[in-house]
């Protein structure tokens, strides 16, 4: 039987989405426009950040970001090249 708890709101906050602060070693990998496989041996020589919690081997948004972020190039805003970091992956 599910049980419900009433939560009261926050004053203010409305509509807040819970954005995932990891990503899966696959999930990485789709978001980079890498294979499954490619991420995973990415993770495992130490090109992809990663952190493990129990089996699971997780990649961290803000560490990805953060990677991704000394990959644009200087005048990425004149060419349109960088990234959209600010949306979720």
């Amino acid at each position: 039987m599910a049980r419900y708890v009433m939560v009261k709101p926050i004053r203010g906050v409305t509509n807040m989405k819970m954005q995932k602060l990891t990503l899966s070693v696959p999930e990485a990998g789709r978001a980079l426009g890498i294979g499954r496989t490619a991420a995973y041996e990415a993770a495992r020589t130490g090109q992809l950040p990663t952190i493990r919690i129990g089996k699971r081997v997780l990649v961290p948004v803000v560490a990805l970001k953060r990677m991704l972020s000394g990959y644009a190039p200087d005048n990425a805003a004149d060419q349109d090249m960088s990234l959209p970091l600010s949306e979720p992956l």
